[in-house]
């Protein structure tokens, strides 16, 4: 990651006066987020699809 970006995160974080750790933190903004992403690129990765999307399917049965 880009120390530039670090430090823009950072500062837009002091500038209106976020904690940078604990509850409601960047740093736990930042993992929700990361977490968030990785788990979405698993199921799709397992699915072989988005999640959102429907499968292709020989049947016309409608995705739910």
């Amino acid at each position: 990651m880009d120390d530039q970006l670090i430090d823009e995160l950072v500062g837009g974080a002091q500038a209106e006066d976020l904690q940078l750790t604990g509850e409601g933190g960047l740093l736990q903004r930042l993992t929700k987020r990361l977490l968030k992403s990785a788990l979405e690129g698993e199921i799709t990765d397992h699915l072989g699809h988005d999640k959102q999307c429907c499968a292709p399917r020989a049947s016309r049965s409608p995705c739910r």
